[in-house]
């Protein structure tokens, strides 16, 4: 069944071993799951000082193949990332950025975000923000916190591009629901749904199939994991379709 993967990663995980973190083993992912285009980003960026570092590997390692379109990482604490985006935007391609609060340690109210949050509606770049990447509890270096749930209801109220959740739970999801709606430009990945039974099943009473975006977390995570919960799912094929492709294709304008 076709897929576009909103979030696979290549570069390095300093936390444990990670098999399949080239670029070629995304190629083979892709391959062998049907995934026609991956949204990347770049593990490295979250984690090096200059997150442009980074970003310009990845934009080395996948130049020219246009299964992959490139998802810039910033952390808005750091100087200089204006510059860093506009750059980007003009050479790499982008077609979204992504952020990490609970590891660059700020909250979705910072002024720095509310600023990087005003830029992309300038330029109409979807937003997507990671709740977390794993179980916090193998993040042994430092503590990594959490995202008050109610600041993403203010931001997607305050805000006109689409904003992206990424890794939540299953309850974080269901909690979210009354924006989820298909009204609001507000979505979630799948990544985070592979925990319990039937979370498609259950998030469908009551989250519109057309907030949901088939996101593995590859090669981090399981990609079978995040797309069996919805090929499997006792829903519709036409509701399937729109969680796997054709909702990324709408949103990312792919």
């Amino acid at each position: 069944m076709k897929k576009i993967d909103i979030n696979t990663f290549t570069g390095h995980w300093p936390f444990r071993k990670v098999y399949h973190q080239s670029p070629d083993s995304i190629r083979a992912y892709m391959e062998r799951d049907e995934v026609e285009q991956s949204l990347i980003s770049s593990f490295d960026s979250i984690f090096y000082n200059d997150a442009f570092e980074g970003d310009e590997d990845l934009h080395a390692a996948i130049a020219g193949d246009r299964r992959f379109r490139m998802v810039m990482t910033v952390n808005p604490k750091v100087p200089g990332w204006q510059k860093d985006l506009e750059y980007e935007c003009e050479h790499y391609n982008i077609c979204a950025v992504k952020v990490y609060p609970t590891y660059h340690n700020y909250l979705l109210k910072d002024p720095d975000f509310l600023e990087l949050v005003s830029v992309l509606e300038k330029k109409k770049l979807p937003l997507m923000i990671a709740l977390r990447l794993e179980d916090p509890r193998f993040v042994y270096l430092w503590s990594v916190g959490t995202i008050d749930l109610n600041t993403i209801r203010v931001l997607v109220g305050e805000t006109t591009i689409p904003i992206i959740m990424l890794h939540g739970l299953t309850a974080e999801v269901q909690a979210l629901a009354p924006i989820l709606d298909g009204k609001h430009n507000f979505y979630v990945d799948t990544c985070g749904l592979r925990y319990g039974v039937f979370p498609v099943e259950t998030l469908r009473k009551t989250v519109s199939a057309d907030s949901i975006l088939y996101g593995s977390s590859y090669p981090l995570l399981c990609a079978k994991a995040a797309s069996y919960v919805i090929e499997r799912a006792d829903i519709p094929e036409e509701e399937k379709e729109k969680m796997l492709y054709q909702n990324a294709e709408r949103v990312f304008n792919l």
